[in-house]
């Protein structure tokens, strides 16, 4: 079985307050995307994910959720982003943490699809998700609903050599 190798291409650990975080001038040396977040945001928020700047309504996602004792699915079409989560991270208590998988970020003969993980302290969520567009991806935007990351919120992103 081939083992893939994640290169490190951008970190970022906030030194103040941040509405968003973009990697950009992303390779498209790689077979896939990585971006791995460990975060706090100043309110309670659900958060957001946008392809090069689209604000069109391109992206689709299908999410479940579980918070212990209560599990939901939640569906979204011809959004002008992409939810990561619906549970919502807590303001002020370090909890969420995403897993942002990018499959073929850098082909152009098709729509590209997320696979996405989110801890926080209330519960866990999966979405798969796609962007209706051909275009490589060449930036990605994080933000939150409401609020603003918090300083020393933690953003990864890794190329997979496959």
């Amino acid at each position: 079985m081939p083992t893939a190798t994640y290169i490190a291409l951008q970190n970022t650990t906030l030194s103040t307050n941040a509405a968003s975080v973009t990697f950009s001038s992303i390779p498209a040396t790689y077979q896939d995307l990585v971006i791995i977040t460990n975060t706090d945001n100043t309110a309670q928020a659900d958060y957001y994910l946008r392809f090069n700047g689209d604000t069109g309504n391109n992206y689709n996602r299908a999410t479940i959720q579980g918070s212990g004792s209560v599990a939901s699915q939640n569906l979204s079409n011809n959004a002008a982003f992409m939810r990561l989560n619906g549970n919502g991270d807590l303001a002020t208590d370090f909890s969420h943490t995403a897993i942002i998988h990018i499959n073929e970020y850098s082909r152009t003969d098709r729509h590209k699809n997320v696979l996405a993980r989110t801890n926080s302290t209330h519960g866990v969520d999966a979405t798969s998700g796609r962007w209706a567009s051909v275009s490589a991806v060449t930036s990605v935007t994080i933000y939150p609903s409401t609020g603003s990351f918090e300083l020393g919120s933690t953003f990864s992103l890794f190329g997979i050599v496959g």
